[in-house]
């Protein structure tokens, strides 16, 4: 006996194996139509307002790969932020006809928010809380060492842009920055060279 289903797509998971005898509206099969799905993104509220400027998002796909999706605006926001992470679901429509894209696989997106700017970034460790001032500790020549008050910008995957206090090419200290920056405070803002 042939089984027929209400509509195109994949099945994705069988309720029963081959030869079980079944009863009426008993569950078979879970099948997804996947030629569009729908993207859920976790984005901080604080970043909300950039999506009206939002031009092609790309995805970075689990294998290292990149797909620009087609310029798209979000179908729905879910203004209920979740407990744990404190972003809000935006819910995107996206085109899968060439079924690239696996339903219920995770993915990261990326958004253009506004014009390209080319700006100093430094690892996220680099940045030290100096009594609520953000500070790199720049080397300035050997092993001498500078404490430099600099101003943040955009974060993402674990480096911080950098809108004033640091030139391109600086060299900062990653690893061990707050202890350079405590001898600093003993002496003055040119730390000195480490033992």
């Amino acid at each position: 006996m042939d089984l027929r289903a209400p509509i195109d797509g994949v099945v994705v998971d069988s309720a029963v194996t081959p030869g079980e005898a079944g009863d009426a509206g008993m569950l078979l099969f879970t099948i997804i139509d996947d030629r569009r799905l729908w993207l859920r993104a976790h984005l901080y509220h604080a970043d909300l307002h950039r999506l009206t400027l939002t031009q092609q998002p790309t995805l970075r796909l689990p294998d290292g790969g990149f797909r620009a999706l087609e310029q798209t605006q979000p179908s729905f926001v879910v203004r209920q932020a979740d407990a744990t992470s404190g972003t809000v679901a935006v819910i995107f429509e996206i085109d899968n006809a060439d079924g690239d894209l696996i339903a219920g696989t995770a993915a990261s997106i990326g958004f253009q928010a506004g014009a390209a700017e080319s700006r100093p970034v430094v690892p996220a460790a680099a940045i030290v809380d100096d009594d609520g001032v953000a500070v790199v500790i720049v080397q300035v020549g050997g092993e001498w060492f500078e404490r430099r008050v600099v101003r943040t910008g955009v974060r993402a995957e674990g480096r911080v842009a950098i809108l004033d206090g640091l030139a391109p090419g600086e060299r900062v200290v990653v690893r061990g920055a707050y202890p350079v920056l405590l001898a600093a405070r003993d002496t003055s803002a040119e730390v000195g060279h480490s033992h």
